[in-house]
């Protein structure tokens, strides 16, 4: 297979992340964010090698943001994002240091898009709302993808199941434990006062005349959510679709190139 980007990368302040950068790029940027719990590439599954493997994406460079996602509040977490982001775009020479030759100078990005999973697509929606008040120039080539955004809210106990910290008789104890634990799940919690403001943030932001970033341009549910609330906050959202055979952890997931994930991502960008 013909080489078009660089070998995986960890970067980041605390080499949380991992990226391939094009080898001729073509100022297009895919970052994708997870959920909670989840890890760089490891929560997309097959995402990271078919977007190697697919030689329509050459030009893009691939960014997979790492995060505390448990131990961390969302809005901590949007702040810690914005600034990752703002390295990214707003470096030219960010990516040199894994490449075999340096970039032009006046490199700059011309399209950005955040795909984004549960609890990522929360702290996204509050890292774009803080880089509009910033008046943040990249936002007017951003947009978003969401896979089972948790703006709704989540419902905690299934949560903390999904990551194996209940079990028995001892349910209340390991929750109660964790519930302090994990200061992200107040946020996350169904009409929390995070989530409250992040509504009403992100209507403000749509009420101009150009709504992106700030609507999902896609936004993919399971068939089978069990952890989440449905329908999605925002009646703007574009292209809402069930995925069948899916639950919360399986949307984002592709094994393989016809997957739904992967095939309605490719077709909305349309690298």
């Amino acid at each position: 297979m013909t080489q078009r980007h660089s070998l995986g990368a960890t970067c980041g302040i605390e080499s949380s992340c991992r990226a391939h950068w094009s080898l001729r790029p073509t100022g297009k940027l895919l970052f994708f964010v997870h959920g909670f719990g989840g890890e760089a590439t490891r929560t997309w599954r097959k995402f990271p090698q078919l977007l190697l493997e697919d030689s329509r994406w050459a030009g893009w460079d691939l960014f997979y943001y790492g995060y505390d996602s448990r131990r961390v509040r969302a809005g901590v977490c949007a702040q810690l994002l914005g600034s990752q982001v703002k390295n990214v775009i707003e470096q030219s020479n960010y990516a040199d240091a894994w490449l075999p030759t340096s970039r032009a100078a006046d490199f700059r990005y011309n399209e950005i898009w955040f795909v984004t999973h549960s609890l990522g697509a929360v702290v996204v929606r509050q890292m774009l709302i803080e880089a509009e008040r910033q008046n943040a120039a990249w936002l007017s080539m951003s947009h978003l993808i969401c896979f089972a955004p948790a703006t709704t809210g989540a419902r905690i106990e299934k949560m903390m199941w999904l990551m194996g910290t209940t079990s028995g008789g001892l349910m209340g104890l390991v929750h109660s434990i964790f519930r302090f634990r994990w200061t992200v799940l107040d946020d996350l919690k169904i009409g929390s006062a995070f989530l409250s403001s992040l509504r009403s943030g992100t209507v403000r932001a749509c009420r101009g005349a150009d709504r992106e970033p700030f609507v999902s341009r896609l936004t993919l549910f399971g068939v089978y959510e069990d952890v989440i609330e449905y329908p999605p906050a925002f009646q703007f959202d574009r292209q809402v679709r069930l995925v069948h055979g899916a639950n919360h952890v399986e949307v984002c997931k592709p094994r393989y190139s016809n997957d739904i994930a992967y095939f309605e991502l490719l077709n909305e960008i349309r690298p």
